[in-house]
């Protein structure tokens, strides 16, 4: 994808209820909210607001992601 520049945003790590959930077909964040996955998993939410988008929107990944972030 030229042009897109994908920055981590944070790490889910290896939790044995997001297994048990899949098993169960339920979403692991509602169903064990408290698990390590779940808690990673708000972490990382809590800071798309706090992305910055670039001034430029050119047509790929940028203006999804902007337009996404300043609804």
């Amino acid at each position: 994808l030229d042009g897109v520049s994908l920055d981590l945003a944070g790490v889910v790590p290896f939790d044995p209820d997001v297994r048990r959930a899949v098993m169960q077909q339920k979403p692991f964040l509602s169903k064990y909210p408290d698990c390590p996955a779940s808690k990673a998993l708000l972490q990382m939410a809590e800071q798309i607001p706090r992305w910055q988008a670039t001034a430029q929107d050119d047509g790929n990944i940028k203006f999804f992601w902007k337009s996404l972030l300043y609804r």
